[in-house]
């Protein structure tokens, strides 16, 4: 049963992703219990590309890509 949603901002976050990446899939709450949705505020770095990487490993992680509102 999905107990929490954890929705992440990203813009340019790079590197932070994958560091973010292991610290919310490390969890003792168990991976049915929480999602992980990253919200992509219309990045230019590789951001997009790691995103599409973590998501494609991992079921439980969504990903949004907005236009950048800046």
């Amino acid at each position: 049963m999905l107990k929490v949603s954890v929705v992440v901002p990203v813009h340019n976050a790079g590197s932070y992703i994958d560091k973010c990446a292991q610290s919310l899939l490390g969890q003792s709450i168990g991976r049915d219990a929480y999602e992980v949705v990253y919200v992509d505020d219309g990045s230019t770095d590789d951001s997009a590309e790691r995103l599409d990487r973590l998501v494609a490993l991992h079921p439980g992680l969504r990903r949004s890509r907005l236009a950048s509102s800046s």
